[in-house]
């Protein structure tokens, strides 16, 4: 999203009781949006773990951590693998909602077999670089999701 720190800044002045606090809609919001952008929705639920928080965007010092009064419907939605949780980091995909508007703020995916969609095809990817002087080389996980155009 472009000015995603104005936005969020702006959004965390829109608060309610932490009562209002629903991190089921939030998580069918994601899911929602994950299906529509051809992400395999039922491969994460099945292999990973989701958490669903609110973000820190809500002046809280951890995720999962509740505010005491008022809180802004901006949430976190992750999904970790069983190394991620042991080592204590990572997520293999993650969105951030505020939930009032549905409005997405953010969605990853950092595992591409989790993407549905066909690779972007990029037509003569090479020529791009001709003369550059660099060189560029993807890594080898996103070199697999690129298709060379003939």
């Amino acid at each position: 999203m472009a000015d995603y720190d104005q936005t969020c800044l702006w959004l965390r002045q829109q608060v309610l009781p932490v009562g209002y606090i629903n991190t089921n809609e939030a998580y069918e919001l994601t899911t929602q949006w994950m299906a529509r952008a051809s992400m395999d929705v039922k491969a994460l639920n099945r292999e990973c773990k989701c958490h669903v928080a609110l973000s820190l965007w809500n002046r809280v010092r951890r995720l999962g951590e509740t505010p005491r009064e008022f809180f802004t419907p901006i949430y976190y939605i992750w999904w970790t693998s069983p190394k991620n949780d042991a080592e204590g980091f990572g997520s293999l995909a993650s969105a951030e909602f505020y939930t009032p508007t549905k409005m997405l703020l953010q969605l990853a995916v950092h595992d591409s077999k989790f993407i549905l969609s066909k690779p972007v095809v990029i037509p003569d990817l090479d020529s791009l670089f001709q003369g550059s002087g660099e060189v560029f080389t993807l890594p080898p996980a996103a070199e697999a999701n690129v298709k060379r155009g003939e």
